[in-house]
């Protein structure tokens, strides 16, 4: 894929070795559709890894991953501890209340390892 002059986004990249094999992977994501706020706004335009997560305790893994969900709108349980985290956040702002969000592939990803990592 090539990028016309002047495209505005955020770009990323990184290596990865597995069984001895170098990996190099640049990632691109365009235009206005990237979510920069809260306090992990990567979560939301970055395919995370279990090293990049590696630091973190499980707290705040729980509020990287309803984070992104709070980046989308989501409604969570009234009076609830991320109810109560996000709504005191300037950002949030509850816009519906499903079982399925609207997550792109990055964030489906970041949320199913960011889950996996905090039931260890």
């Amino acid at each position: 894929m090539f990028l016309k002059k002047g495209t505005k986004g955020i770009g990323f990249s990184f290596t990865e070795i597995d069984n001895g094999q170098i990996y190099l992977y640049v990632q691109f994501n365009e235009g206005k559709k990237i979510k920069t706020i809260g306090k992990y706004p990567e979560s939301s335009f970055v395919k995370l890894t279990n090293r990049d997560l590696i630091t973190y305790t499980k707290y705040e893994l729980k509020i990287m991953r309803n984070e992104i969900f709070a980046r989308n709108g989501y409604v969570f349980k009234k009076d609830g501890e991320m109810d109560n985290y996000f709504s005191r956040k300037g950002w949030y702002r509850a816009i519906r209340k499903t079982r399925n969000p609207n997550l792109s592939d990055i964030e489906k990803h970041n949320v199913n390892l960011i889950l996996k990592l905090e039931k260890q």
